[in-house]
């Protein structure tokens, strides 16, 4: 699985061909700044 980033904690997830796919990743921070939790393939 590849990831495009298109703005600060979010991505859309490529095909190994680099074709991108409807399916989103969100990299949710704590207070601290680091990552907590990956929210994959929406709700």
């Amino acid at each position: 699985m590849r990831l495009g980033f298109y703005r600060k904690d979010y991505a859309v997830v490529h095909l190994p061909d680099g074709t991108p796919t409807t399916q989103r990743v969100i990299f949710v921070r704590g207070p601290d700044g680091s990552v907590k939790w990956l929210r994959f393939g929406g709700r």
